[in-house]
């Protein structure tokens, strides 16, 4: 009998947290998350390590920092050794089928089935290949939909459901599964497109919400004067910049924003059926009893809220995700975990749980008794957060984000101002806190950078007479 357990991530591209009708969100319809829920344990308060799709999974499979691999936003990193590597070394099966934005190279891969993105005209795309042998090309809609900048990136897709980016990519995965012949241990990255822009699932799932009422985006009159320009400038670089991505909230009703909302819901519902047939394809094979499922994003979506699209920055729309772990030691004990987590931690808990070593040159420590024993005494206070000269540093109940060598920045109460609309850096009586988070902040860098991981073991005094470190980190 196997006894490593088979590993089954699947990873959204751009999927908010309050995506999931079990975690409390009462517009959502994703029966198979709920389901999934049940025998997980859930991470409220799950964060990314960079605010776009590169810098994101780049850190999450290196399990190292952006500081540490130089990769802080769309900067190539399949020349970096991935903690996948260390899975494959121990004997596992690696495959890939979708996403993992690193172009063609094989990495730590054995077999690789790429669906890079819903605009991909790239020749390695699996994707793109199939519509170009059913006579199609990618859609592109900025060409030929009238007013699509206010049509907010929400679209139906327009022809056959199974060939649509998402519904083809879970296809591709329970093709690869019915001929799996379990040889080895298996890790398998399930990499959704969906619900990145466009926002465009097959008709029937846009239908299903038809009589739903989306949250109202959360935005403030003038919010954008006291936030950081770069906001501003990015918000209109997309509404006036002719391509794909280009999407104009001016004028937008709270009707066009709900609009938009029910296509990108109805994108994680088209997700969510496919999740539930690959669930229901590794019970098929006598698979499931003996694997870890993960589901998780490599960021959010503002969709709307403080009045800005898609991703770049550092609200929580955009840097915490769905992050569920289930374990054949968690299967009918769902439980929820508040306390934070980053995705760097990803990497050292599926190894350990998988019994492979973890190598030191990882930035994240394994949770493995969080995920199996609900022990949270090691939950971090702070989590962090980088995106070309932005960094992040989040508490449970403050946020701080810095801007290299600029003169602006953000700072919020998150206990009193949740939905970050009310910017304190400048505010001088909130100076003491912005001048704490700073240092806290500028003291993990340094740490991380020049420790290498070796912090785990900074209180043993192996370590600390090894490398005359006699001090750990707070």
């Amino acid at each position: 009998m196997q006894e490593q357990p088979n590993i089954i991530f699947v990873i959204t591209d751009q999927q908010r947290a309050d995506t999931i009708g079990a975690a409390g969100c009462d517009w959502m319809i994703t029966p198979t998350l709920d389901r999934l829920a049940e025998d997980s344990v859930t991470f409220t308060n799950g964060f990314c390590c960079g605010a776009t799709c590169i810098s994101s999974r780049a850190a999450l499979f290196t399990g190292m920092h952006a500081h540490n691999t130089g990769v802080y936003s769309f900067d190539h990193w399949e020349h970096h050794r991935t903690w996948l590597h260390e899975l494959r070394d121990a004997g596992y099966y690696v495959a890939n089928v979708g996403k993992m934005h690193h172009r063609d190279a094989m990495m730590a891969f054995h077999e690789r089935y790429i669906v890079e993105n819903k605009s991909s005209t790239l020749k390695y795309d699996q994707w793109n290949r199939f519509l170009w042998q059913m006579g199609l090309d990618v859609p592109k809609r900025h060409e030929t939909v009238e007013g699509w900048p206010h049509k907010l990136n929400a679209v139906a897709w327009e022809h056959d459901e199974a060939w649509q980016s998402d519904i083809f990519t879970g296809d591709m995965a329970l093709r690869f599964l019915d001929r799996w012949d379990q040889r080895a241990p298996l890790f398998l990255e399930v990499g959704f497109p969906g619900p990145h822009e466009p926002y465009d699932p097959p008709p029937r799932f846009i239908e299903m919400y038809a009589d739903k009422k989306p949250p109202k985006r959360i935005h403030a009159r003038d919010e954008l004067d006291g936030k950081p320009p770069p906001q501003r400038q990015l918000k209109e670089w997309f509404a006036t910049h002719h391509h794909e991505h280009r999407i104009d909230f001016s004028g937008a009703e709270d009707a066009d924003i709900a609009r938009l909302r029910r296509h990108y819901y109805a994108n994680i519902t088209a997700i969510d059926e496919k999740l539930g047939q690959l669930l229901a394809a590794l019970e098929a094979k006598g698979m499931l009893e003996n694997s870890i499922i993960v589901f998780t994003s490599d960021h959010g979506d503002n969709v709307g809220d403080h009045d800005m699209p898609y991703k770049w920055f550092m609200y929580d729309t955009i840097t915490r995700v769905p992050f569920m772990v289930r374990t054949p030691k968690t299967v009918g004990t769902g439980r929820t975990d508040t306390g934070l987590i980053s995705q760097i931690d990803l990497g050292p808990t599926l190894l350990e749980l998988a019994g492979v070593p973890i190598p030191s040159r990882l930035d994240g420590q394994s949770r493995r008794a969080r995920v199996q024993d609900g022990d949270t005494s090691d939950a971090p206070d702070a989590v962090f957060c980088e995106e070309n000269y932005v960094t992040m540093i989040r508490t449970q109940d403050k946020k701080l984000v810095y801007y290299a060598g600029k003169p602006f920045g953000e700072l919020y109460d998150l206990a009193n101002d949740p939905n970050e609309l009310q910017n304190l850096y400048d505010a001088e009586q909130h100076r003491p806190l912005r001048d704490q988070l700073e240092r806290r902040l500028f003291e993990w860098h340094i740490w991380s950078t020049f420790m290498n991981g070796g912090y785990k073991n900074a209180d043993k005094p192996d370590y600390a007479m090894r490398t005359g470190n006699m001090i750990g980190p707070k």
